[in-house]
């Protein structure tokens, strides 16, 4: 350590110059102190309270319950308010349409009932088969108003040489690969033969004198079938099954009247 005396502050002035020492030493000291930061005495965020107090002149913070003079005020209002009726029930749409769709379903009478009406209109309109024209000459006819002023048909039945014709025609025929193709053109055939006029307009004669069949003749009534619109045929095939069974049926009565 030096043995170097102290220094003081004095020059050996006067008192006015140590007094003016000791300000600048004050001063300097208080510059090297750390100013006064303005977040000074903030809490961290971590340590704030999970619940802030009211700041001044808030109004103080609502209970959590209400008491029970407030609770039962409450619900006396509750019950002096008018009530509004509950709207009717409506069926689900679902319902409405599904009971719709079952009344119209049986109402609607079946395909078989339909069947049945169409065929007792249209024999309404027919006259009884002569069977002693059928007897006699072996062709039995009808005139069949199957529309009426629209569609009237004159059907007649075959002879054995024409059933023969029809079969061996039909086993000719090669293209056929489905049996439904087959039900065509056998219905086909059957009513080419068995129409003996369409809307008073005859048609050529299929037999020759001696009985056999003209074949151009049949071919032609087959090109004249098929010209027929696809309902007409099915409505004409379905007449002609009815008069066939018309003529079965005026046989059995016949034969049980001869009895």
């Amino acid at each position: 350590m030096s043995n170097r005396p102290a220094t003081t502050l004095s020059d050996g002035g006067d008192a006015n110059k140590q007094a003016h020492y000791r300000d600048m030493i004050a001063k300097a000291k208080a510059k090297t102190e750390p100013a006064s930061s303005p977040l000074a005495g903030m809490p961290r965020f971590d340590q704030l309270p999970k619940e802030m107090p009211p700041a001044p002149g808030d109004a103080p913070q609502q209970q959590k319950s209400l008491s029970a003079a407030t609770q039962q005020g409450l619900e006396a209002m509750a019950r002096m308010r008018p009530t509004t009726p509950e709207p009717p029930k409506v069926a689900p749409k679902e319902d409405a349409v599904g009971a719709e769709a079952e009344a119209l379903d049986t109402a609607q009478p079946s395909e078989e009932e339909e069947e049945d009406k169409l065929r007792k209109a249209i024999e309404l309109r027919t006259q009884p088969i002569d069977i002693g024209q059928f007897i006699l000459s072996g062709e039995a006819t009808q005139v069949v108003p199957v529309i009426t002023e629209h569609l009237t048909v004159v059907f007649r039945t075959v002879t054995d040489q024409e059933e023969t014709f029809v079969d061996l025609q039909l086993s000719k025929e090669k293209d056929m690969t489905s049996g439904r193709q087959f039900l065509r053109r056998q219905s086909e055939w059957a009513l080419a033969l068995h129409l003996k006029s369409v809307n008073g307009t005859e048609w050529p004669k299929v037999l020759l004198p001696d009985g056999t069949v003209d074949k151009e003749v049949a071919e032609d009534r087959l090109k004249r079938v098929r010209k027929l619109a696809g309902p007409v045929f099915s409505l004409l095939g379905q007449n002609m099954a009815w008069f066939l069974d018309r003529v079965n049926k005026a046989l059995t009565v016949g034969a049980l009247k001869n009895g």
